[in-house]
């Protein structure tokens, strides 16, 4: 999945008059100056497809939704331990007191 490479595809055609066939998406790119990643990506996209919309395009690109999203790697458990360590869970007998020996508070 490349999302940056989606996005700068999407702003290379921003102008182009949709629907639009990948012959016109490609057309429209090579006006614009666009990169050889964005031709390429463009160059892929299925021949007898009429696009309505740059999501659309963006989508074909970098799916983020549906079956494609899904084979995304999914986000994996935290590292370290939480701030504030044990006492993150703890509760404090008194809310906001500073608790003796915490070496955190101002000197008496």
């Amino acid at each position: 999945m490349d999302v940056p490479l989606a996005a700068r595809t999407q702003a290379v055609l921003e102008g182009v008059p949709l629907p639009a066939t990948r012959h016109d998406l490609l057309r429209h790119a090579r006006a614009a100056g666009a990169d050889d990643a964005v031709i390429g990506a463009l160059a892929a996209l299925p021949a007898r497809r009429r696009w309505g919309s740059l999501d659309e395009v963006g989508e074909r690109i970098a799916p983020t939704h549906g079956r494609a999203a899904a084979r995304l790697a999914r986000p994996g458990p935290r590292s370290g331990a939480p701030p504030g360590g044990p006492d993150y869970l703890a509760p404090s007998p008194s809310p906001g007191a500073i608790r003796p020996g915490s070496g955190d508070g101002p000197a008496s």
